[in-house]
């Protein structure tokens, strides 16, 4: 029996992993066919299920200046707080279920064995839906709460923006949700390293800049930061050798000091080697003559003399 149960549970977490990868086309079809099964119209009708928005979660008005990807789930939209609106109404609900109407049901003489276990079956995928559903929610919320500076920032760059975005890793993601109610509580999942990254997958948000975001961009290594550093560093350096307020390029030592005066980002001169050589940016040397016009001579063929000797 007991070992029973364990296959039961591992079947369950596969088949909840598979339905974590699905694209937004295909769960909202998933949701659709689920809801069109003639059980769950029935026990709807008799209050059995109960169909409900997750606290805290809204549904994104129809809104002619927006045009959004089909990886994009929500928007986030800034106020006295964040809050976040999702792209369709199946984002947004939970199931619920009356035990003891369940059980009325259940226990009736006139229902074969074969319509119990077609409800079961769909109580297990409703459960599944809730489940997905309240783990992409509870990752926004943290996204939101743990990136605040990035979507606060009204940065001029794409890249003094990422500058705001803060390290974070799944696994820390994934440890504050292990400190919450979700194994004791109400609701009884996990959310893990494998779930987020599952979840996190293609999935995308519009921003309060009105920029669409990847989920995977708002967990950026310490090294992503650097890179974005040394763009902003960069771009300003061509802008002051051009006008003449600075007369050469930085040396990789001279960006890793900026990089930690200007930005609190500790790293040696050799990481900055690497990110800068990653990003295919010249070394100082190679950057000298890289900025402004050529010299006249350059790109020229020899000179002719126009007479009329030929």
């Amino acid at each position: 029996m007991e070992r029973n149960n364990k296959q039961r549970k591992l079947i369950g977490k596969i088949i909840l992993a598979d339905l974590l990868e699905y694209r937004l086309e295909k769960f909202i079809a998933f949701i659709r066919e689920v809801e069109e099964l003639p059980f769950y119209k029935r026990l709807i009708r008799e209050g059995v299920i109960i169909r409900k928005p997750l606290s805290g979660a809204k549904i994104l008005k129809d809104d002619c200046s927006l045009s959004y990807g089909v990886g994009v789930i929500a928007k986030i939209k800034r106020g006295s707080n964040f809050s976040i609106h999702y792209t369709h109404e199946e984002f947004l609900i939970e199931y619920a279920v009356d035990a003891m109407k369940l059980g009325g049901i259940i226990n009736d003489a006139k229902l074969t064995e074969e319509e119990k276990k077609n409800i079961y079956q769909l109580l297990h995928k409703l459960r599944r839906i809730s489940t997905r559903n309240l783990i992409t929610h509870e990752i926004l919320n943290g996204i939101v709460e743990y990136q605040g500076d990035y979507l606060e920032s009204n940065s001029e760059t794409e890249n003094e923006l990422d500058l705001k975005l803060k390290p974070l890793r799944r696994i820390d993601l994934a440890k504050t949700f292990s400190q919450s109610n979700y194994n004791t509580g109400s609701h009884s999942f996990v959310i893990d390293t494998s779930r987020i990254s599952r979840l996190t997958e293609g999935l995308a948000i519009i921003t309060p800049h009105g920029t669409e975001v990847s989920l995977k961009a708002f967990f950026p290594t310490k090294r992503d930061k650097v890179k974005s550093g040394i763009k902003v560093i960069l771009d300003k350096e061509k802008k002051e050798i051009r006008d003449g307020s600075v007369k050469k390029p930085y040396t990789d030592e001279e960006l890793r000091r900026k990089l930690n005066d200007d930005y609190g980002l500790s790293i040696t001169r050799r990481e900055v080697a690497y990110c800068r050589k990653d990003l295919r940016i010249l070394p100082y040397s190679k950057r000298v003559n890289s900025y402004g016009y050529p010299p006249l001579s350059a790109n020229y063929s020899k000179f002719y003399p126009l007479t009329s000797s030929w």
